[in-house]
Parts: C-alpha cells; structure tokens; sequence
C-alpha cells in the first residue's frame, strides 16, 4: 500500500476567509498530494453538504477527492478526525472508509467521505477546526499475492543473505528496484567481483524476524496484521522501522509509523519521540508532538523525566511545541 501519512488542514474562516452561509455554499480544498501515482485533495464543506445532510442539522463534511484520471479502478481508504484549532477539546472520533474510484468517473469524485463527520457549534467550532487527514491507496492484490509466493518458493532466487544463522534467498532485481541501498550491495561498487556475487551476504545487527519481514514487505508491501484483540508489539515495531532506515524504505518506514501511532500514550510518546530522532523519521516525530501538544495531554507529558531528558537531548523538540501550543507563555 502507498500512504500519505497524516496531514493537517485547517478549514476555518481565519484561514480560508469563508462566513457563515447556507449549507453547501461555501467549501474549502486543501492543497493536492499525489499517493499511489494519483491526485488526491480534502473538499471540505464547514457548514455541511446539502442535500446529503439534512438542513436542520448542523455538520461539517468532508470528502476525498481524487483529482486524475485513472485507467483502471482504484481503491483508495480515507481516514480523517478532527481537532480544536487550540487543542482545548480532545480530538473527534476516527472515521475511516474505503472507496473504490472507477476509471469512467467524469470530472471530480467526493463519493468517499463523511457527510456527517463532526457536529459544529457544539463541541467544535466551525471556525477553529483543523481536519487530520490521510488517503491510503491500495496495491493491486493479485500481483502482491504472486510476488509474495513467489518468496515463498524461492523460485529462480539469485542471492542469499544470512541473519543469526538463518537463510533468505531472493532476487536481486526486485531488491534493488525496492531500495537503493541493496540496489548499491547488489549491483553497484560495494559488488567487487562476479564470483563474491554468489556468495551468500552476511548481515548484522538485525533479527531474522525482522529481516524476515523486510522482505516480506519490499515483494508485497504488506506487513501481517496484529492478532484480533492483541496490542501492536511496538518494540518489535521498533526493530522493524530501524531496518526501514536501514534499507531506505520510506514505504515501511511510513506503516511501522502508524502503527506506533495507535498506541501512543503519556507513558510511550517519549520513547516513540526518541526513535522517531534515531531513525529519521518526520512522521513519528510530528504524530508524538501532535499528541503532547493536546491539552489533556501536556503537563503528564513534559513533566516527566523522560521528557526533561530528551528536550536536554533535543532542544529542538520544545521549540517544535511552542509553535504548536499556547501552554509556554
């Protein structure tokens, strides 16, 4: 899957100049991101999409737009919540759908979305609102599950790498078109001879699990769901988006970030903030701010000695806060 990421669009009248008017005469857009090879952007409707919400009703709503043309359907999830313009009110409930965009579409397609997606003048105020946002697009399955059996029968494999003892085999090709650092290893100036090319590529500092799952991922970008009912293992997590850094894949690197982001709390969001320094990783780091930068939220954070240590390490993490809150003044 190609994901965007979470991103922040304000929609209030500050930011956009729009006033209060009847329902679905004023809507904003936010600026295009291109996912999955396709343009997408936020249409947003601050005082709600008529006829779709009833006109006593007082909601905003929200659409994923996608602005190209495709040839072929395209699958496409779209997550979205909502939160205070000062972080006073704890964040809305995640909406999350899928939608399939057909190729024969004419012009622009708002059909995924959430005609209903916050209550304004209640909890939220039309005018302070920033929409979180994220477009996930889906690979084409069948060639996610060819490509995965085919690491499965190590078919017509042309190189081997050893973790702790244990064997991987696959095929160069397809490692180097994933990531430019095996594509270095495997065809470039590290490769010093035709004959070291067959021998097998000892790797250290990574478990085979982990490396197990690298794999996994560059041949079907997927990784294995967590068990029903079980909590993410956010240390196996950890490992696993090292060797994301590791390898120079942004892709992994990006999911091994959501799912850290399910489970951050007060007692976790330090030790994500400090991996997310380690292993450069712009997502991480900015999904933890966002959680410290909620009222609810700030003072059992930065109060802590975690937190004291890392802005020692990182000063440039309260820096980050200032500009996302008020509390410092």
């Amino acid at each position: 899957m190609s994901s965007s990421g979470f991103m922040a669009f304000e929609i209030s009248s500050k930011a956009h100049g729009h006033r209060a008017m009847g329902q679905g005469l004023v809507r904003v857009y936010s600026p295009m991101v291109t996912v999955g090879g396709h343009c997408w952007r936020l249409a947003c409707y601050p005082y709600g999409d008529a006829p779709r919400v009833p006109a006593l009703t007082r909601f905003a709503s929200v659409y994923l737009e996608l602005v190209s043309h495709p040839t072929h359907a395209v699958t496409a999830t779209f997550d979205a919540f909502a939160v205070h313009g000062d972080g006073s009110s704890p964040p809305s409930h995640h909406n999350q759908c899928v939608h399939v965009y057909s190729p024969d579409h004419r012009g622009l397609r708002r059909s995924g979305g959430f005609p209903e997606f916050i209550p304004v003048d209640t909890q939220f105020n039309v005018n302070d609102i920033t929409v979180m946002w994220r477009v996930t697009v889906a690979r084409d399955a069948s060639l996610s599950n060819q490509l995965g059996r085919l690491l499965d029968r190590d078919a017509w494999t042309d190189v081997s790498f050893v973790v702790a003892g244990e064997t991987f085999r696959a095929h160069r090709a397809l490692l180097a078109a994933r990531s430019p650092v095996f594509e270095a290893e495997l065809f470039g100036a590290m490769l010093e001879s035709s004959s070291s090319s067959s021998s097998p590529i000892a790797l250290e500092d990574i478990e085979p699990e982990t490396f197990g799952a690298v794999l996994r991922f560059i041949y079907t970008d997927t990784l294995p769901d967590d068990a029903d009912g079980e909590p993410p293992d956010t240390e196996a997590l950890g490992r696993l988006l090292a060797a994301a850094d590791r390898f120079a894949l942004d892709g992994l690197k990006l999911e091994c970030t959501h799912r850290l982001l399910r489970t951050v709390s007060v007692g976790t969001v330090v030790d994500m903030l400090r991996l997310a320094g380690t292993h450069s990783c712009a997502e991480l780091k900015a999904g933890c701010i966002g959680f410290i930068a909620m009222i609810q939220n700030f003072k059992d954070v930065v109060l802590t000695d975690g937190f004291v240590q890392l802005a020692v390490e990182s000063p440039t993490i309260l820096a980050e806060l200032r500009e996302r809150t008020d509390y410092f003044a």
